[in-house]
C-alpha cells in the first residue's frame, strides 16, 4: 500500500510504478501540516509499505517536516520514505536530514528522470505488510538509565531505577501502545485514572508518559502548587517520577521512545475525538452518582466505539459493586472499581484493576486467551429508558 501526501500537480507522479505493481494507492491532498496529519492518521498509517510526501504540497518549515517523518519512522520503521522535491537540491540540509531517516528522493526535472529515480526507489523486496498477528515472544530489560531534562538555565537529573521485566510485542506493528481515557462528567477522576495507569505501567519497568489532549491546564496548576522538572518548549512535565506532556505534540513524543502513550481527553463529548477511537486501549471514568452515572448515557449511545471500552468506577462504596456490575449487564466483564487514591501520584497500592486492564501488554509467558468484547448492543436498562 502507498500513501501518497501529494501536491495537484504532482498527484499521478506514481501511477506507473503501481500499476507495474499491481500496488495500492491512496492520494492525499489538501495536506498542509504534516505533523498534525501524522499525530491524527496513526492509526489508519498501520497499513503503509511506501510513505511518500511531495513538499511543495506542505506548509511545514523544514524542521518539522523532518520531526514529522522522524516520528513516522519511528512507529513504521518498515515501511519505505519517499521524498518528493521536484528540481530541489540532493545536499541540502533537508536532504541531509531525511536521508539519514532512510529516505529515497524524486528530483529530477524531467519526467524521465523522475521515473528512473522512482524506479530506485521502489528496487528491491517490497517492504512486508504489518503483522496480523503479534510477533513470537521477546525479552526485554530496561537498564537504570539517567535522563537529563532541561529546566530554565539547570539541568535536573532524575534516576529512574526500573527492574526487568518479560514483555511480547504489543499487536499493532507499531513501537508503542496508546490508552486514551475520558470521564463521563467533570471530576469524576480521569486525570487521576491516567496518572495512576502511567505510575503503574513504569511500577513494571515499562517507559510510560500522560499527554493532556483536554487542555484541562491540572497538570501546570500541580507544578505551580507541588513544582516538578519543567521544560516549556516541548510542554513536558516531571513530578514523582511520571513524565507528563501538556502540549500533545504527538510526533515529538513518539519519537522519544516511549513505549505507552496515556492520553487524557477530558470529559466524553461529541465529536468523538479520532485519538479515543483509534486507541489500543480505551477506557471511560466514571463516578457513581445520579449525574455522573447519567454521564453514561452518551458513550452507551456511541455504540460504533463500545466494544471493548473499559470503565472505571470512582469513589464506588463496596457495598454497591454488586448492584452496578448487575446494570452493566454483558460489560460487567469490562468494568473496575477503583480504590481510594489520595491523589495523582498515590495509586493506593492496589493495582488489581490495571493488570486486568494492560496485562496482555505485560505478559510473561503464553498470551492470553483471545478477550471476547460484548455485543454492540449492550447498554446499560436503566440508561435505555
Amino acid at each position: 500500500m502507498l500513501i501518497y501526501v501529494a501536491s495537484q500537480g504532482n498527484l499521478g507522479l506514481f501511477d506507473n510504478i503501481c500499476k507495474a505493481r499491481n500496488l495500492m494507492a491512496d492520494k492525499m491532498t489538501h495536506v498542509y501540516d504534516l505533523r498534525q496529519f501524522v499525530n491524527q492518521q496513526t492509526a489508519n498509517l498501520n497499513h503503509c509499505t511506501y510513505f511518500a510526501v511531495d513538499t511543495s504540497a506542505l506548509q511545514d518549515k523544514d524542521s518539522e517536516i523532518v520531526d514529522a517523518l522522524a516520528a513516522f519512522a519511528a512507529m513504521y520503521p518498515k515501511a519505505r520514505l519517499i521524498v518528493v522535491r521536484i528540481g530541489g537540491d540532493s545536499t541540502d540540509k533537508l536532504a541531509l536530514d531525511l536521508k539519514a531517516l532512510g529516505a529515497c528522493f524524486i528530483i529530477g526535472k524531467k519526467p524521465a528522470d523522475q521515473q528512473k529515480e522512482i524506479a530506485a526507489a521502489f528496487a528491491g523486496p517490497q517492504p512486508p505488510e504489518p503483522a496480523t498477528v503479534p510477533p513470537p515472544e521477546i525479552k526485554t530489560v530496561v537498564r537504570e538509565v539517567i535522563k537529563e531534562v532541561p529546566v530554565q538555565q539547570t539541568v535536573v537529573k532524575e534516576v529512574i531505577r526500573e527492574v526487568p521485566v518479560e514483555k511480547l510485542v504489543v499487536k499493532r506493528l507499531k513501537q508503542h501502545v496508546t490508552v486514551s481515557v475520558c470521564g463521563t462528567g467533570a471530576r469524576v477522576g480521569a486525570t487521576t485514572q491516567a496518572l495512576h495507569i502511567v505510575k503503574y505501567l513504569t511500577g513494571k519497568g515499562a517507559r510510560a508518559c500522560y499527554v493532556d489532549f483536554a487542555d484541562s491546564g491540572n497538570i501546570m496548576a500541580h507544578h505551580k502548587i507541588y513544582g516538578g522538572s519543567l521544560n516549556e518548549q516541548s510542554g513536558y512535565l516531571s513530578y514523582g517520577g511520571a513524565d507528563m506532556f501538556y502540549k500533545p505534540n504527538l510526533p515529538l513524543i513518539v519519537s522519544m521512545g516511549y513505549e505507552f502513550i496515556v492520553m487524557d481527553f477530558g470529559v466524553f463529548g461529541l465529536p468523538i475525538p479520532q485519538g479515543f477511537i483509534t486507541a489500543d486501549v480505551r477506557v471511560a471514568v466514571s463516578g457513581v452518582k445520579p449525574l455522573e452515572m447519567g454521564g453514561l448515557a452518551g458513550l452507551f449511545n456511541a455504540v460504533d466505539i463500545l466494544d471493548g471500552v473499559q470503565f472505571i468506577f470512582s469513589f464506588a462504596p463496596e457495598s454497591d459493586h454488586a448492584y452496578i456490575l448487575e446494570q452493566m449487564d454483558t460489560l460487567a466483564g469490562n468494568t473496575h472499581f477503583a480504590p481510594y487514591a489520595p491523589s495523582y501520584f498515590e495509586t493506593g497500592g492496589d493495582t488489581g484493576l490495571y493488570d486486568k486492564i494492560l496485562g496482555e501488554y505485560l505478559q510473561t509467558g503464553a498470551p492470553p486467551p483471545p478477550h471476547n468484547t460484548p455485543p454492540k448492543k449492550s447498554l446499560w436498562k436503566k440508561l435505555r429508558e
